[in-house]
């Protein structure tokens, strides 16, 4: 069992969302503060919370990079366009 399964064993899947949420708030809350230290720390913790949320909705690699490509694609043509 991984470590964001057990998380998920440990606090159940509705906690971990809401986690998830106040990781967000809390990365945002760096940002409009430009404080570099606390992005770093509070993107780190959204990453992890990222992976929990993976594992609840069962996203597999395979399927994040295939939508990853296509947003990134869509960037590409953004910045393509005049």
């Amino acid at each position: 069992m991984t470590i964001y399964e057990q998380a998920i064993a440990k606090w159940g899947k509705e906690r971990q969302k809401i986690k998830v949420v106040e990781e967000l708030i809390e990365l945002v809350n760096a940002i409009l503060h430009d404080d570099r230290e606390n992005v770093l720390e509070e993107s780190c913790d959204v990453g992890i919370m990222l992976h929990q949320l993976y594992e609840i909705y069962d996203i597999q690699q395979e399927e994040w990079d295939v939508m990853r490509a296509k947003k990134e694609n869509k960037l590409k043509q953004a910045l393509n366009e005049k």
